[in-house]
């Protein structure tokens, strides 16, 4: 294991399939936020993104490298604030607004394998001065047309941490409702919801590869 040559400000990375390195990175709040690309070696290349006034969360590259989805939220004081699902090529050029989507809870958007969708987190009651209890859904997004479909409807629960399957014909998150975890999983196919596991404390599934 080696250290990576990086401002102590980094808070956030991703990697692209070339092994290059996307950093998010700021100074602290009311600072705002500045992206870079950098090689496999931690070396910075050139500055992709730079927000004075939000904070750039969880920038994460596309399976074949050529864009970034990620999610702005205001760089304030609101511990959990609506925030925007954004995408942009793999410079950081032609952003594009996409959806309002939850922020804060530390929920990353989720391409698909294939790269033609991106799952991410609604939230329900965007107005609630009660940022934290707010109620999520979950919620695919087209990268090609940018048509947005919801694909679950729970009332009063917290829903995240969307993770595809190797193939992306599944994809698990997590409930979190009434004070208890669960894991659940989407049919891509049919559009289905399961629950795989009793309500209690089961949460953050990951798929391996048959």
């Amino acid at each position: 294991m080696k250290e990576l040559p990086l401002p102590a400000t980094t808070y956030d990375l991703g990697l692209l399939p070339s092994g290059e390195i996307i950093s998010s990175q700021t100074a602290g709040l009311g600072f705002g936020a500045e992206t870079w690309l950098s090689d496999e070696k931690g070396r910075p290349l050139y500055r992709l993104l730079v927000e004075p006034e939000h904070i750039v969360a969880f920038a994460r590259p596309s399976p074949d490298g050529k864009q970034i989805a990620y999610i702005l939220m205001p760089d304030g004081q609101t511990p959990f604030p609506l925030g925007a699902l954004w995408l942009a090529d793999a410079e950081g050029q032609n952003p594009q607004f996409i959806a309002e989507a939850d922020a804060g809870h530390g929920f990353a958007p989720a391409w698909s394998p294939n790269g033609t969708r991106i799952a991410f987190v609604l939230r329900e009651n965007a107005n609630d001065a009660q940022t934290d209890p707010s109620s999520t859904n979950l919620a695919l997004v087209n990268v090609a047309g940018a048509e947005i479909t919801p694909i679950t409807d729970f009332e009063e629960a917290l829903v995240g941490a969307p993770v595809w399957s190797p193939d992306g014909m599944a994809l698990s998150f997590d409930v979190v409702e009434n004070g208890k975890m669960s894991v659940w999983v989407y049919d891509a196919a049919t559009g289905e919801l399961f629950q795989v596991s009793e309500s209690g404390t089961a949460c953050c599934p990951a798929w391996t590869e048959r």
